[in-house]
């Protein structure tokens, strides 16, 4: 429920394992881009802040696995009952509906509105 609770706007996290390696390279990319003086001192800053990255996402790891484990279960058993999950018009609630009734929903409305 806490995952569930955060929204559809909630974004889970990739696990650093994935995107490790291309942040690096990235980061290398753009200080090659800076004057050469300001290259060094950058450089020394983003090696630290990189560091703080690795340390501080060990502890989100296990939250992450857990999310993806959450995530994985709730679209299983949506694709197995043939449901979605989607917005209520003119709100931020969410409801789970049988694709089929979703369907019919929309045929309906669009009938009944001439389009």
């Amino acid at each position: 429920m806490s995952l569930l609770n955060k929204g559809l706007q909630h974004s889970v996290e990739k696990p650093l394992e994935k995107y490790w390696t291309d942040l690096i390279m990235e980061t290398e990319q753009a200080l090659r881009m800076l004057e050469p003086k300001m290259q060094s001192p950058y450089r020394i800053l983003a090696t630290k802040k990189l560091k703080q990255i690795k340390t501080s996402s060990n502890h989100l790891n296990a939250e992450v696995k857990q999310q993806t484990y959450i995530l994985k279960n709730i679209n299983n058993k949506l694709r197995k009952e043939d449901a979605m999950i989607t917005k209520v018009n003119k709100g931020k609630t969410c409801v789970i509906i049988y694709n089929n009734d979703y369907a019919s929903k929309v045929h309906n409305f669009l009938d009944n509105n001439y389009f």
